[in-house]
């Protein structure tokens, strides 16, 4: 019996894939084992066309979505008219409605990443609609991404599941809630039972929220016009109880949501003015300039505390002498084309 070494079982498999259009795992777990029981040489060319005619029908059974066809060249992949999951769908939607929470939550996510045959879909929605009780709520949610990502909502299921999610928001996250927001809310859905649990749960998470997960939780109130002003309060008790912890883009984001709610009292922005202007005059120059390459891609933000970050930058700069100074940045020639594409240079 022939056994490869590592590197010949590496850049065999390399070649497999290419010539039956397969994942190299794929020839891993299934060709090289078949060659090796052969006692197929895999280090030659001619011994690897051997290898390829010997595990077609193998790799049939390892691939049911592709069919294999040999030519003069070696092994073809034929591409069948359906999507990825289409092929495999008989076995899939015999097996649906039987799956467990898990289970529907790896196949949901496998088809909006694969492409999945609008029976799957609809197999997939029946079946969690059935079982909505029992899912999971981070399943459930998985589920519903997935749904949404492959442009197959459905308003019985999106709504049937809100019922179910309403009385598990207790054991939610934060990142749960914003994601189930954005789920309701790209579906154009607002299920009224589900919505006030989740306005509670962040009214119920908000002092124990850390700073980054506060600010995006009042960007997201203000993305979707949902600034209930019991629970904007409950955020800003919450955020002023903590100030010390928000860096400035957090500070940036919060100040740009409240300001679009139209929630932020001024005694309240004394306080958030003197932290900005804290946060620029003591961290390193580095993180000014992390700064202000972030702040574009900031959905929210705050034009005041952009303009004090980048003053304070090029004053930083200006006192720059020696190479102990640019040593300071992490990528200085990167630093200087960021200023120079802003005319920042002298």
């Amino acid at each position: 019996r022939h056994t490869p070494s590592p590197r010949h079982q590496k850049a065999t498999s390399a070649m497999l894939s290419r010539a039956l259009g397969v994942r190299p795992a794929v020839v891993l777990r299934h060709a090289l084992p078949l060659a090796c029981r052969e006692s197929l040489p895999c280090q030659r060319l001619a011994p690897v066309t051997a290898t390829i005619r010997a595990v077609s029908s193998t790799l049939r059974q390892a691939t049911p979505s592709t069919d294999l066809t040999i030519s003069p060249f070696g092994l073809t992949p034929v591409q069948s008219d359906a999507g990825a999951l289409d092929s495999m769908g008989a076995a899939d939607l015999a097996a649906v409605p039987t799956m467990a929470s898990g289970q529907l939550r790896k196949l949901a996510e496998a088809a909006a990443a694969e492409g999945g045959s609008v029976a799957l879909w609809a197999a997939l929605a029946a079946r969690c609609e059935e079982n909505a009780d029992k899912l999971k709520y981070w399943d459930a949610i998985l589920i519903l991404q997935a749904f949404t990502s492959a442009g197959a909502e459905r308003n019985s299921l999106m709504l049937r599941v809100a019922d179910a999610l309403s009385a598990k928001t207790s054991k939610m996250a934060p990142k749960h809630i914003l994601d189930l927001f954005a789920v309701y809310e790209a579906a154009s859905l607002r299920p009224r039972a589900l919505y006030v649990e989740l306005l509670h749960a962040v009214v119920r998470l908000s002092g124990s929220m850390y700073a980054e997960e506060l600010s995006l939780t009042v960007q997201a109130l203000a993305r979707y016009g949902l600034g209930n002003p019991t629970v904007v309060a409950q955020l800003i008790r919450a955020l002023t109880s903590q100030l010390k912890e928000y860096r400035l883009r957090y500070l940036c984001g919060v100040v740009g949501a409240l300001g679009a709610m139209r929630a932020c009292p001024e005694a309240l922005l004394v306080e958030l003015d003197a932290r900005a202007r804290f946060e620029v005059d003591t961290v390193p120059v580095q993180e000014l300039l992390d700064n202000m390459q972030a702040f574009p891609l900031l959905e929210y933000s705050w034009k005041p505390y952009e303009d004090l970050c980048l003053q304070e930058l090029l004053a930083r700069l200006a006192t720059f002498r020696t190479a102990e100074d640019i040593d300071q940045l992490v990528e200085p020639f990167g630093a200087m084309q960021f200023l120079q594409v802003r005319g920042l240079l002298d």
